[in-house]
């Protein structure tokens, strides 16, 4: 897993588009080991488990498995970001596995902190690290991503509740808009390993898997510059640990790579804003 440097354009494609493409890859070897967990963890899941997440396909955590730990401590994604934007710590992580003849992944964007002044600047407070673990098409359930609706409106923005958002990933209503196609986006075929950083805040989705076979990938969080968020948005961001049965030393290694608090006490709930305002214009 390589380290790699970037120039200012880059970090200038990001911030005006909400994500940009990179020229890091996970090596194929590697790729193929995280599909072949992917699939196992995927395998363990019931029936309700899947009907759950029929929309998005699966999202398992990292702490479910310490073989994830190499990927927690990837210094690939931490370096791209440290020159993009500012200093990364690990927020959380997923296997996203894209079951074979599921619906299109719903619209939808991943940013809670909406009520948050500092929500509506152009600098984010979590990026995503995407990574797919097979070649990604248009037939498997490749990304699509409205670019810069993370500082802009769209119709998408429609203020949905928690329930709601459990009938998106359910597909109940598989004529939603939020099931459609939306006005302005792009899809973003991708190569097996290839790295794309996103804004937690830009509205993405991904094309139905009309093929026999999963889709994999994996989905990585950081929070950037948590030295600087406010004190509302820093106690509410999972304060994640790694768990007591990893070994020593893999405890030991992937603590300091995680999110705190700062000392803040922490508060519920979760969902600070989980829809953006009037101040998104």
């Amino acid at each position: 897993m390589s380290s790699l440097a970037v120039d200012g354009a880059v970090r200038e494609n990001f911030l005006t588009r909400g994500f940009t493409r990179t020229a890091a890859f996970l090596p194929p070897h590697r790729c193929r080991e995280l599909a072949a967990m992917a699939a196992e963890h995927y395998a363990r899941l019931d029936d309700d488990d899947r009907a759950a997440r029929r929309s998005p396909g699966s999202l398992i955590s990292f702490w479910e498995d310490p073989r994830f730990a190499d990927v927690i401590a990837w210094t690939t994604p931490r370096e791209l970001i440290g020159n993009v934007l500012g200093e990364p710590s690990f927020s959380n992580g997923y296997v996203v596995s894209k079951p074979a003849r599921s619906p299109p992944t719903f619209w939808h964007q991943d940013w809670w902190g909406w009520n948050d002044a500092a929500s509506y600047h152009p600098l984010p407070h979590q990026v995503g690290a995407l990574v797919y673990l097979v070649d990604t098409s248009c037939e498997n359930g490749c990304l699509r991503v409205v670019p810069g609706s993370h500082r802009r409106r769209h119709p998408l923005h429609r203020g949905l509740d928690e329930d709601q958002v459990r009938e998106l990933r359910r597909c109940q209503d598989p004529t939603a808009p939020e099931h459609g196609i939306a006005r302005g986006e792009q899809d973003v075929i991708a190569r097996a390993g290839e790295l794309i950083l996103i804004d937690a805040r830009v509205l993405h989705a991904a094309h139905a898997n009309q093929t026999a076979r999963a889709r994999p990938a994996m989905l990585i969080w950081y929070a950037v510059d948590l030295h600087l968020w406010s004190d509302a948005l820093r106690t509410r961001l999972p304060n994640v640990r790694v768990p007591s049965t990893w070994p020593e030393e893999t405890r030991a290694r992937l603590s300091p790579l995680l999110t705190g608090v700062g000392g803040v006490d922490q508060r519920a709930p979760l969902l600070y804003g989980l829809n953006p305002d009037e101040r998104l214009t």
